[in-house]
């Protein structure tokens, strides 16, 4: 993608693919053809799995759901192994457990593959390193993902389709072939959601040895304490998020990750002095 956001998509051009066969993979084409950035695998999920999948995951009211879903169906189009090839930036280490084959120019000569945007909710591997292929393909476990990105399931500004305004053009009206998703969401929780049984996905292409389950975070107003590989960094006056993005990744266009991270939906807002962990 062209800036390090989790997921670049353009749910039109997704929608349109998805009569495509699972799995199906364009060979041999240049790179630069929009054909093969994308490769189909696992399976496609209905709108009740992925539902069910992100209440498993941690998203348990109407407008989380709502969110959740949404951001699903215009990011992958409900597949839960689909790729979205970025070569840009660069391959995965070498030895790297892949849960999906891509055509032969994703690969490097030592047999790396691709950075990519990963699953249902298209969590890209450059980013977030510490998803593993095995997580980010599996329904439940990217659910739990990304209700630990998203802060405990309140702020989702690491999402384009979200952020733009795309995803939510599904939830009340019917819109580029899909059901409108919250007459649905409340069908789904009138429908006694906390039996719900968790959706299990199709095996993929080359089924990585599978990884222990990012652990949901609690509710919490403040983001949670910086992990090992985080770091964290003080607002200086007239700092912002987007020169930070630019110190630490090289792209400000990054920001939003910062502020998914840190839990924070006003950039504006920032005080001097404020302590921002750095994902």
């Amino acid at each position: 993608m062209p800036s390090p956001r989790l997921f670049k998509r353009a749910s039109a051009a997704v929608t349109l693919l998805a009569t495509l066969v699972v799995s199906a993979t364009v060979v041999g084409a240049s790179p630069a053809s929009a054909a093969t950035d994308m490769t189909y695998a696992g399976e496609q999920l209905s709108i009740t799995e992925t539902i069910q999948s992100a209440h498993a995951g941690g998203f348990h009211t109407e407008e989380q759901l709502l969110t959740a879903t949404s951001i699903a169906i215009a990011e992958s189009s409900l597949y839960s192994g689909l790729r979205n090839w970025h070569p840009e930036f660069g391959n995965q280490p070498a030895g790297t457990q892949l849960g999906v084959a891509g055509p032969g120019w994703v690969y490097a000569a030592d047999g790396s593959q691709s950075h990519a945007d990963r699953g249902l909710y298209q969590i890209n591997s450059y980013w977030w390193p510490a998803i593993s292929d095995a997580t980010a393909d599996d329904p439940v476990q990217a659910a739990r993902a990304m209700y630990d990105i998203s802060s405990a399931g309140t702020s989702f500004g690491a999402w384009h389709t979200f952020t733009s305004g795309e995803a939510q053009r599904h939830w009340d009206a019917p819109y580029n072939g899909w059901p409108a998703l919250r007459p649905l969401v409340r069908e789904f929780l009138a429908g006694g959601a906390a039996q719900a049984a968790p959706v299990q996905a199709a095996a993929v292409q080359a089924a990585p040895v599978q990884a222990a389950p990012v652990q949901a975070a609690p509710v919490q107003a403040a983001p949670a304490p910086a992990a090992a590989h985080e770091i964290q960094q003080v607002l200086g006056m007239g700092g912002t998020l987007y020169k930070m993005a630019i110190q630490h990744y090289g792209n400000g266009d990054a920001w939003p990750y910062i502020a998914a991270r840190n839990g924070i939906l006003v950039p504006e807002d920032l005080l001097a002095e404020q302590v921002i962990i750095i994902p």
